[in-house]
């Protein structure tokens, strides 16, 4: 993704980080597949961008990173899906300290 936008573009100004899925279930009722799609998707994927993001946008880029208002509301089917978004909430508060400073 960013080998074809420097080439088309030049270079690299705006990450956004929107990509997610959400399967329903309840934690004991889950499988490791669900949760390892889950985690793959909504935190690695990001994860992913951002690492990417810190190497390769120009001067002056922006980093817009989605997650969702579910994870403060505690709905019992929604606990993976809204741990993987709380990690990335996480990730993006601690990018500031890191080579993402200012992107955010």
């Amino acid at each position: 993704m960013f080998d074809e936008t420097e080439q088309e573009f030049g270079g690299v100004d705006i990450l956004v980080n929107n990509a997610g899925i959400m399967t329903l279930s309840m934690v004991a009722t889950a499988d490791d597949a669900m949760f390892d799609r889950m985690i793959a998707v909504n935190l690695k994927g990001t994860f992913n961008g951002l690492r990417e993001a810190a190497k390769r946008l120009r001067a002056g880029g922006r980093i817009i990173n989605f997650s969702t208002s579910v994870v403060g509301l505690r709905l019992e089917t929604y606990g993976i899906y809204a741990a993987t978004k709380s990690a990335v909430e996480t990730l993006i508060r601690s990018s500031p300290r890191n080579s993402v400073a200012g992107r955010l």
